[in-house]
């Protein structure tokens, strides 16, 4: 389990309470908790740099579910 907040690791201690920000979760209600972290938790820029990071190198990425504003940043070209 993790916390909705921060994503830090909930135990079921007594205390019921996020380690890092305090905040309440009750192990009966889904709502106030989560099971898996996003996938990916970033901006869309940042999601651009990694995409373009990764083709860079040879492997093929693209980016799902993200809404990317505007054209893709201009690449510059390692040659020169």
């Amino acid at each position: 389990m993790l916390s909705l907040g921060c994503k830090c690791l909930l135990d079921e201690s007594e205390e019921r309470r996020c380690p890092e920000r305090g905040r309440a979760f009750d192990t009966a209600d889904p709502d106030s908790f989560a099971l898996k972290p996003p996938f990916l938790t970033t901006s869309s820029f940042e999601a651009e740099m990694l995409r373009d990071m990764l083709v860079d190198e040879g492997i093929e990425a693209s980016i799902h579910g993200a809404s990317v504003g505007g054209a893709s940043p201009a690449r510059r070209s390692s040659s020169g």
